[in-house]
């Protein structure tokens, strides 16, 4: 693995590059030969940020808010063309990186495998969960003219999720590529892994964490299972993260503040949780000394 081509994907409403993101898209040009950053184009970034890009050798492309990760992954990809590297990481503003990939790409070097995600789910179907993907060889050609094949814009999130995420992981399986996750918990579950064990996945070396998964959701079932020690953190889930790296003190400090959810994203999130936990949750309830 000689070449790499990364494709960052973000959307946020400002002119200036969050600290996060800047970690992130650094650690990424240590390790792959060709950085681009896909950013909605409203605003456009200030110069500043423009600069700091250009300082690093990281391509900036603006493009449309439409098809989310897979939409601007897919506009990237059609203006990169020939260009592409012969392997692709695909990835995105959902996580927090906080501690290099160094690792994570020797690790990819090392495997001979040709489709890799941080994290594999069990959710709906078998999928790579696809904030960060990475594809060698012919998995790359397969896995770009199946994201170039696809209809993202102005589609619903339920839609992407179900034709990219898992669609693209089903069309490699049918394609005979085996799916290989790099981190993996010591349980199992057909939940979203990245939420129900993200204190397991972090202790396992996992160098990242969803941003939502920062986030407190309301209910009091669901804060009840916080508190029996499964699930989603709250804030004091932070120490996890400060003790698994000496971390830049901006980013920590934005790791250690509770997002803030829409109420859309708290219902749905709070859903989720409660589709595979309920009975557990109903029985410490019932039970509980």
């Amino acid at each position: 693995m000689h070449n790499i081509t990364a494709l960052f994907s973000s959307f946020f409403e400002s002119s200036n590059i969050p600290d996060y993101i800047k970690y992130y898209l650094s650690s990424l040009k240590v390790n792959c030969t060709h950085v681009v950053f896909i950013k909605n184009n409203n605003p456009l970034l200030s110069a500043d940020s423009e600069r700091w890009l250009h300082d690093r050798s990281i391509e900036i492309f603006y493009v449309e808010n439409d098809g989310l990760d897979f939409g601007m992954w897919q506009k990237a990809l059609i203006k990169l063309g020939p260009k592409l590297s012969d392997t692709l990481c695909l990835c995105n503003d959902s996580c927090i990186l906080f501690k290099p990939l160094d690792s994570t790409f020797l690790y990819i070097k090392n495997k001979n495998h040709d489709a890799f995600g941080l994290v594999k789910s069990y959710e709906t179907s078998e999928h790579l969960q696809s904030y960060f993907l990475v594809f060698k060889g012919k998995a790359k050609d397969k896995a770009v003219s199946y994201i170039l094949s696809q209809d993202f814009s102005q589609k619903t999130y339920d839609y992407i999720v179900s034709n990219g995420e898992i669609g693209l992981s089903k069309h490699l399986i049918n394609e005979s590529f085996n799916l290989y996750s790099i981190y993996s918990s010591s349980a199992s579950s057909s939940a979203n892994p990245s939420f129900i064990f993200c204190d397991d996945l972090i202790n396992r070396g996992m160098p990242m964490i969803k941003r939502k998964a920062l986030g407190y959701p309301p209910g009091y079932l669901l804060r009840n299972f916080i508190n029996e020690g499964k699930g989603l953190p709250s804030r004091s889930f932070s120490k996890s993260i400060m003790a698994a790296t000496n971390y830049n003190s901006k980013i920590a400090h934005f790791i250690t503040q509770e997002k803030k959810f829409s109420l859309r994203e708290e219902i749905k999130l709070y859903r989720r949780i409660l589709k595979f936990s309920a009975s557990n949750i109903i029985r410490k309830l019932l039970f509980r000394t």
